[in-house]
């Protein structure tokens, strides 16, 4: 590697501006180093590429860097060659591990959910989960108000179906360098269950079957951003100094101070996101394509689209008023919402072209998914046969 291509692919290291292809470039280039002499400016630029934590461990030799050193095991000495590439060896262990620890903490919000949504087994999941920024998770369902407060070091109210974050005593804490770090818990919905929240700023946020929510406890940044896998329909409290954002797949909704609804499952053929008042933007991220949404409109969000539509509000939420309300859905969307809510499989095998039809209908949640199929089966030819958790879907 040319020097000048070594010393700038290290500034974009130690900036945090590296690609993963950047980064795993430099990795291979010094795993390379275990075959070849390195100079002494590359050995000097390691400590651009890698944390000073990390750079310490290696600061010993490379104090000795030039001279003769002895073989810790017969006191013999080791050539100077030999020893360069056996500290480049070393080297180039603790640079994957500076690495690892580069990509963790520089790992974007909405992957770490996706992470953690794709850990959760909800077909063995019951209970409304909190899971704290250690990694232990609280069982909101069997849990007092003050047992939370204790777990998460701050004051959370649980009534019912709802937990509350009090603004008042919000915990800041420090990254080590006089600067408060957000600290981040994750809730998520079994099957069957909504789940309502009120965050640290005294937004609302109410979360449909199989959501997950991951949200700062403490609003340090310029911006109140939350992560949404699932469904969520938001009341967000106005600040107009720090606007609130919700990341989902592919999107951003930034907002000020508003209701609106995100459907956002990894499941759904399309993200919808549905103002009902206020103002919100709408961000393609990949293309940086914004949609600005008036109340009663509706963003649709996929692969192939990126537009917006107006539709009925009272349709977008039922689920939260306990209803399935399907207005022109594919059958294959409307296999993921039952399956959500009453935890069982469809298999569509011997019906397939059925996916693709379309279907209108109001049925309530509190119904067995046998009623919910009944209705269905009236306006169309379809039959079907329950084993156990399994639907079978017939012509």
């Amino acid at each position: 590697m040319e020097n000048d291509f070594f010393k700038h692919l290290l500034t974009k290291i130690s900036e945090g501006r590296a690609s993963d292809d950047e980064l795993l470039l430099y990795q291979k280039w010094y795993e390379q180093q275990l075959l070849e002499d390195i100079d002494e400016e590359e050995f000097t630029a390691v400590k651009a590429g890698v944390s000073s934590e990390i750079y310490s461990r290696l600061q010993s030799i490379l104090d000795a860097e030039g001279t003769l050193e002895p073989n810790n095991i017969d006191g013999s000495f080791v050539g100077k060659s030999l020893w360069k590439r056996w500290v480049a060896s070393v080297a180039a262990v603790l640079l994957i591990i500076g690495l690892g620890v580069y990509s963790v903490k520089n790992q974007q919000p909405i992957h770490i959910i996706q992470k953690e949504y794709k850990q959760v087994n909800f077909d063995t999941t019951e209970g409304v989960i909190l899971k704290l920024a250690n990694g232990n998770e609280i069982d909101l369902s069997s849990i007092s108000s003050d047992s939370i407060s204790q777990l998460t070091n701050k004051d959370v109210v649980k009534e019912g179906d709802m937990i509350q974050y009090d603004l008042s005593s919000t915990v800041q804490h420090s990254s080590g360098q006089g600067k408060q770090e957000e600290i981040f818990n994750t809730l998520y919905t079994p099957a069957g269950k909504t789940f309502q929240i009120v965050l640290a700023d005294g937004t609302k946020v109410w979360l449909n079957a199989q959501s997950m929510l991951r949200f700062p406890i403490n609003f340090l940044s310029d911006q109140r951003r939350v992560q949404l896998i699932g469904e969520g329909y938001f009341e967000v409290v106005s600040n107009s100094s720090k606007p609130f954002v919700v990341e989902s797949q592919g999107q951003e909704v930034l907002v000020h101070g508003t209701k609106f609804n995100i459907n956002a499952y990894n499941d759904v053929s399309a993200i919808k996101s549905t103002l009902f008042e206020g103002s919100v933007s709408v961000r393609n991220v990949s293309s940086n394509k914004t949609l600005n949404l008036l109340p009663g409109h509706q963003s649709v969000f996929s692969s192939s689209k990126f537009n917006k539509q107006k539709v009925l509000l009272k349709n977008v939420l039922g689920w939260k008023n306990g209803f399935f309300v399907f207005h022109n859905e594919k059958f294959g969307d409307i296999c993921h919402s039952l399956s959500r809510w009453y935890n069982v499989e469809f298999d569509t095998s011997n019906n397939p072209k059925i996916l693709n039809q379309v279907f209108s209908g109001t049925v309530a949640k509190l119904e067995t998914v046998d009623d919910v199929l009944a209705v269905l089966a009236e306006t169309s030819t379809f039959k079907y046969k329950r084993v156990g958790r399994r639907i079978l879907i017939m012509n």
